[in-house]
């Protein structure tokens, strides 16, 4: 990123606002504010439960593997464009096109958003305690004994289920367009709205439901589970630093898994969104 910094990539714009309604507007504003907002919230929690337990949190190890993502946010489009932004929003130039080996077209034209691109990764804690909260109230209520292979697959559906409203309304907010989609997995397909239930269904499964299980576990069964596995063979004034590089080599694992499933999933072929558009997608 060091020549994207250098080219001037870090310089923040708005383009084609003013040609856009009023309520078109006001919409893409309120999208913004609401992953500002979670953000705000989620780095809050985070820095208060590191005070109270003096100490770097699995949870605030979490925070961080999320807010390290933003740098693979171009590789859905590494060979294809198959995301749009728009560039109504706050946003930077791609550094995309500074990856060896891009060829997705229009390089010039791409931006990531600061705060779907950028910030946006952060709110994915979000989506975590949306899980927690619907498998603790709703489906541990109705069955109470449900454990193993069933539980991960359960959790795993329930995020995607919480996954597509969200889509949706950032979606109709105009803050993205999804330019490719199969049409027998795809609503709305055709239209600039469109949403590819495959898409869906991995950002629920690699963003929100394996993160989850990994907490999950972690907190049912001690530090001792899944990625952290070992871990208490590790000197006890190490084994801090190296949890939270566990857990964000592993959510930056996870959007490379969501990336290389849609690339594989485009193959089946796609459509892109017909007749104009109406924000300034790129």
């Amino acid at each position: 990123m060091g020549r994207w910094i250098a080219d001037g990539g870090l310089r923040l714009r708005i383009e084609g606002l003013s040609e856009l309604s009023a309520s078109r507007q006001a919409a893409l504003w309120v999208a913004q504010g609401v992953v500002a907002l979670t953000v705000v919230v989620a780095v809050v929690w985070a820095v208060r439960q590191c005070r109270r337990e003096r100490r770097l949190t699995f949870d605030a190890a979490l925070c961080l593997g999320y807010m390290s993502q933003f740098w693979l946010d171009p590789l859905i489009g590494f060979r294809h464009r198959t995301w749009l932004y728009d560039a109504a929003m706050v946003h930077t130039s791609s550094w995309g096109p500074y990856i060896p080996g891009w060829t997705s077209p229009h390089q010039d034209q791409q931006v990531e958003p600061l705060f779907f691109g950028w910030s946006g990764y952060f709110s994915g804690v979000a989506w975590i305690f949306l899980i927690g909260i619907v498998m603790k109230r709703i489906i541990r209520r109705l069955w109470p004994r449900l454990r193993g292979a069933r539980f991960a697959l359960t959790v795993l559906g329930v995020a995607v289920l919480i996954d597509l409203p969200i889509e949706l309304f950032y979606i109709y907010s105009g803050a993205f367009s999804i330019s490719g989609g199969w049409p027998p997995l795809t609503l709305f397909s055709g239209h600039w709205y469109q949403l590819p239930l495959n898409y869906v269904a991995f950002i629920g499964i690699f963003w929100a439901g394996l993160p989850y299980l990994v907490r999950h576990y972690h907190i049912e069964n001690g530090p001792d589970t899944t990625i952290l596995r070992g871990i208490q063979r590790v000197p006890e004034h190490r084994r801090t630093l190296v949890q939270t590089l566990a857990v964000i080599g592993f959510l930056n694992l996870c959007v490379v898994a969501f990336c290389l499933c849609f690339w594989l999933s485009g193959l089946a072929g796609g459509e892109a969104p017909a007749g104009s558009l109406p924000y300034p997608f790129r």
